[in-house]
C-alpha cells in the first residue's frame, strides 16, 4: 500500500488548472431518468410536478482525448424542450448565443466590479435569469436542478406560492418593511409560529432576541449573552466548525484561511475535537466519539488543563461547511450534561440544520429519543461488541448515558427530560426566513439578563421576512416535510452509496458518503495518495471541484466543503421529489466517471 503522494509535474498541473478553469461555460447536458419508488409529492408545488422537469434523456457526449487538458474546447447544448411557456430565452440558436454573450457580459462585470472575496462565482459561473421550485434557469435558458438552494436557506425552493403570497399580502398592506424592534402583528404571528415548533422545555420557558439579518450575527448575540450570563470570558468551539465570518463567529471557525490574514480576532476561543467514524481526529474511528467526549471532559474539569472555564461551548448538530459531519446522538447527550454539571452555556447553531433540514425538525432532535438504556460503544454505528470502550478493562461507560441532564444558574436547578439535548440558547438563521434574511436567538428565560439595546441591529425588525418566515415554517409543519426529509434522504444516501460501492473507476475515489436528511456529503479522496493516521487516504479537493464542475454541465447545481474543500455537498430544497434525486444521483455517476477520466488525463 502506498503511503506517499507522487510528485506532479510541471505538465500535469498545467493541465489540472485547465481542467478547473473557471471561465469554462456551464452546459446542461443529461442523464437517464429513473423513476422514484418514493412519492414525489408534486402537490407540494406546481413547479416541480415530473411534467415540468427538463428532458434529460439524451445524455452528452464525452470529452474526445486531445480535449481532456482543456475543457473550454468542450461546447455542448443546453438542456432541451422546456416546453412552450418555458422558451424564456431558449426560442432558438440566436436567441441562446444572445444568452451566452450576455452571461459572459455579465460574469465579466462581476469579475471587474465585485470584490475578490466573491466566492461561488469561481466555482458556479452562472447568471441566473429565474428560479421556479428546484429549478433554476440562466440568462441563456438552460435550466439546472438546484442542491444549493441558498445555502440551505430555500427550504421551499425557488418562489414557492406561499412565499410569494406572504410577502405579497405584506407589500399590499402599507406595513413599513423595517420595524428595528417595534411590535407588529406580523412579527407576533411569527414569533408565535417558531415556538409552536420549538423544542417543548425551550418553547414553554424561552426568549427570542431579534439579530441582524445573517447567522453570524445571531452568533455573535449569543456569544456576548452567555459571557453576559457566567462573567466569564473563554468560548469551546469545534474542529471543523463554521459560524459565519463575522469577528467573534470567524474565530469560533475551524477553517484557518479566511482568518490566518486578520489579526486580534475574539480571544480566549479554544478548539476541541469532532467526532468521525471516517476520520477520526484519534486516529481510532472506532473509538471516535468515546475519545472526544472524554477530552471535552478533561478541558471542563481538569484544573491544570490551562484552559479557563469557559462562558459557553458553541456546537453544530450537523458540521456544514465543515464538510456535512453529523455529531453522533449518544455523544451530543454527553455534551449537553457536561456543560450543564459545570456551568458553561450550551450554544447550539442549528443555522443551517433548522426546520427540518436534517430530516428532523431541528439537528438536535436526531439525540433526543433514543432510549436511556441504549449502550454506548464509542462509534457513530455498530454493535456494541466492536468497540474496545465495552471491554471489562475500560469500566468507564464513555458517554455516562445514564446521566440526567440538568443546568444550575445560581440556586435554579433546570431539570430536562433523560437522553434530550435541549440546548440554553439556539441560534437560527437561513430558513426560518423563508429564503429572506432573518437571524434570532431563542434562550431560556432565567438567561435574560442583558439590558436595553445590548444587542440590537437597525435590520432585525424585516417585516417581509417575518411574513415569509411564517409562511414556510408552517408550511413545513402542516406537510411533514421533515419526515418526509428523513425519506428522501434515505433513499439519496443509498444511492450515493450504491456508487461507493459498485467497484467502479470513480467509486475508488469515494472515501465516504454521510449526511442527514436532505444533508448529505460526499467525500473524496486519492486512492493512490499517502495515508492518515486512521490508514485512510488524504481528502482531494482537486476531485471534488471537478465533479462539480461535470454536474454543472449536466444540469446540477452543488456546492464543495470540508478539508480542502473534498465533500461534495447536496442540499437540495425540502420539495425535492423522488425523481429528481433519482435524476441528481444518475448525473452523479455520469460526472464521477468522466471527472476519472480527466483525473487520469491530466
Amino acid at each position: 500500500m502506498r503511503t506517499d503522494r507522487e510528485t506532479t509535474s510541471p505538465q500535469s498541473q498545467r493541465a489540472m488548472s485547465n481542467l478547473l478553469s473557471p471561465t469554462i461555460p456551464p452546459l446542461s447536458a443529461a442523464a437517464s431518468s429513473q423513476t422514484s419508488s418514493l412519492e414525489t409529492h408534486s402537490d407540494l408545488t406546481p413547479d416541480v410536478s415530473p411534467a415540468s422537469l427538463p428532458d434529460l434523456a439524451a445524455p452528452a457526449d464525452p470529452p474526445a482525448p486531445e480535449q481532456a487538458a482543456g475543457l473550454n474546447a468542450w461546447v455542448g447544448k443546453p438542456v432541451g424542450r422546456h416546453g412552450a411557456k418555458e422558451r424564456t430565452f431558449s426560442t432558438g440558436q440566436r436567441a441562446e448565443q444572445a444568452g451566452l454573450a450576455l452571461t459572459d457580459e455579465l460574469l465579466e462585470r462581476q469579475r471587474l466590479r465585485e470584490s475578490n472575496a466573491r466566492s461561488y462565482p469561481r466555482k458556479l459561473p452562472l447568471v441566473l435569469a429565474r428560479g421556479s421550485g428546484m429549478q433554476v434557469y440562466d440568462t441563456a435558458g438552460r435550466v439546472y436542478l438546484d442542491c444549493l438552494a441558498g445555502a440551505g436557506s430555500l427550504a421551499l425552493g425557488h418562489g414557492h406560492p406561499v412565499v410569494t403570497e406572504a410577502i405579497g399580502k405584506v407589500l399590499a398592506s402599507g406595513l413599513p418593511l423595517q420595524t428595528l424592534d417595534l411590535a407588529s402583528p406580523v412579527k407576533d404571528a411569527f414569533v408565535e409560529t417558531l415556538f409552536d415548533l420549538l423544542p417543548v422545555e425551550l418553547a414553554q420557558n424561552g426568549r427570542v432576541q431579534f439579530c441582524g439579518p445573517s447567522g453570524a450575527d445571531a452568533v455573535e448575540a449569543a456569544v456576548k449573552l452567555a459571557k453576559t450570563v457566567t462573567g466569564k470570558r473563554s468560548l469551546f468551539a469545534f474542529h471543523g466548525a463554521y459560524h459565519g465570518m463575522t469577528s467573534g463567529a470567524l474565530a469560533l471557525t475551524g477553517a484557518i484561511a479566511a482568518k490566518s490574514a486578520v489579526p486580534n480576532l475574539m480571544g480566549d476561543v479554544h478548539f476541541l475535537p469532532f467526532p468521525s467514524s471516517y476520520r477520526c481526529p484519534f486516529g481510532t474511528p472506532h473509538m471516535s466519539a468515546g475519545l472526544c467526549s472524554a477530552y471535552t471532559e478533561t478541558v471542563l474539569r481538569d484544573q491544570h488543563a490551562g484552559v479557563v472555564p469557559p462562558a459557553a461551548l458553541i456546537v453544530e448538530p450537523v458540521q456544514g461547511e465543515g464538510g456535512v459531519n453529523p455529531a453522533p446522538p449518544a455523544w451530543l447527550r454527553e455534551i449537553r450534561a457536561l456543560t450543564a454539571e459545570t456551568g458553561a452555556m450550551l450554544i447550539v447553531d442549528e443555522v443551517q440544520t433548522g426546520l427540518g433540514r436534517t430530516g428532523r425538525m431541528w439537528g438536535i432532535d436526531h439525540a433526543t429519543d433514543v432510549p436511556q438504556a441504549e449502550p454506548w460503544d464509542g462509534t457513530q454505528a455498530g454493535s456494541p461488541d466492536e468497540s474496545p470502550n465495552n471491554s471489562p478493562e475500560n469500566a468507564r461507560d464513555g458517554l455516562h448515558s445514564n446521566r440526567q441532564s440538568s443546568h444550575k444558574t445560581g440556586n435554579r436547578v433546570e431539570n430536562q427530560p433523560p437522553n434530550s439535548v435541549v440546548p440554553d440558547i439556539m441560534v437560527l438563521s437561513k430558513a426560518i426566513g423563508g429564503g429572506l434574511p432573518l437571524s434570532v436567538v431563542v434562550y431560556r428565560s432565567d438567561l435574560d439578563v442583558w439590558g436595553p439595546g445590548a444587542h440590537a441591529g437597525t435590520f432585525r425588525g424585516n417585516t417581509t421576512a417575518m411574513a415569509a418566515g411564517t409562511a414556510t415554517i408552517d408550511f413545513v409543519k402542516k406537510q411533514g416535510l421533515a419526515a418526509r426529509a428523513a425519506r428522501l434522504g434515505d433513499r439519496f444516501l443509498a444511492l450515493l452509496r450504491q456508487v461507493q460501492q459498485s467497484g467502479s473507476p470513480g467509486s475508488t475515489w469515494i472515501g465516504d458518503v454521510r449526511g442527514l436528511g436532505l444533508m448529505l456529503g460526499v467525500e473524496f479522496v486519492n486512492p493512490q495518495g499517502r495515508l492518515d493516521r486512521s490508514g485512510r487516504p488524504f481528502p482531494d479537493g482537486c476531485m471534488a471541484a471537478v465533479v462539480q464542475r461535470e454536474m454543472l454541465r449536466r444540469g446540477v447545481i452543488a456546492e464543495t466543503g470540508g478539508r480542502e474543500n473534498s465533500v461534495l455537498r447536496f442540499l437540495p430544497p425540502l420539495i425535492v421529489t423522488g425523481e429528481q434525486i433519482d435524476m441528481i444521483s444518475a448525473i452523479f455517476v455520469e460526472a464521477l466517471d468522466a471527472a476519472v477520466v480527466l483525473r487520469e488525463m491530466a
